[in-house]
């Protein structure tokens, strides 16, 4: 594994913790608070205890009696009149250490957006009519007023990959690996969009755990190697090229 595909990893690992221990960390968030304004960097304490720094700064919030309302307030805010210049220099740091945190999302979704047309260019490039997502949401917000079923491009023409039938493909800008959270949460999405368009394929920009595939049902798992380095097949009505 490389440097990228590690630091994915890890993000969905501490994410996985936090999600499961959430409760206790509320429960303990009194002691961080306590530590905290001894003197003891943030951050330290969450490293010490292997959580994400930022779900301890919000603990530490929270045992201050703050609701959660405020607290996502607090985060989104330059200069909140409830923290301290400690308070903000601490949140800072935190978010900066933290690889789970969505507190700034602009970064992430730009990373996210310039990958999806990425894989997008690359099917345009073979001549694979496609509809991108904006148009689907579009459409169906018009005919039922709400979105249910919008993968990143829906195929306007047969598609194989591989061998196996594709009607749609969804990008996923992070390393596939089999954790049970994500894959439940991957297998969910999967079967809203094989509901409507039948089955379909995940590309993973970083790659993905050799298992997956086994753990996916109704789409094929792709990395963006692939894709670069002409790794699989794809035969549409209109055009038969490897991509």
């Amino acid at each position: 594994m490389d440097i990228q595909q590690v630091r994915s990893l890890r993000k969905q690992v501490l994410d996985a913790k936090a999600r499961k221990w959430h409760w206790q960390l509320q429960v303990d968030g009194w002691w961080f608070r306590e530590q905290y304004e001894k003197g003891e960097e943030l951050w330290r304490l969450a490293q010490s205890e292997d959580y994400p720094p930022m779900a301890v700064f919000r603990a530490v919030l929270s045992a201050r009696g703050l609701s959660k309302g405020a607290i996502k307030r607090i985060l989104k805010e330059e200069s909140p009149a409830e923290l301290t210049e400690r308070d903000i220099a601490t949140m800072k740091e935190c978010e900066a250490r933290d690889i789970v945190a969505n507190v700034n999302q602009v970064a992430r979704q730009q990373a996210a957006q310039d990958f999806e047309d990425k894989v997008c260019a690359a099917f345009a490039s073979h001549g694979i009519p496609f509809t991108r997502e904006d148009e689907l949401y579009a459409k169906q917000v018009a005919q039922s007023g709400q979105a249910s079923a919008t993968p990143d491009l829906l195929f306007k023409t047969a598609v194989t990959v591989d061998g196996s039938p594709v009607a749609w493909v969804d990008a996923k800008g992070y390393y596939g690996s089999d954790l049970p959270h994500l894959v439940i949460g991957m297998q969910q999405q999967v079967d809203r969009y094989r509901s409507r368009w039948g089955p379909g394929a995940l590309v993973f920009e970083l790659g993905f755990v050799e298992g997956l595939q086994a753990s996916l049902h109704g789409a094929a798992a792709i990395s963006a190697a692939q894709l670069r380095h002409c790794g699989c097949t794809v035969v549409c009505r209109s055009a038969s090229c490897a991509i």
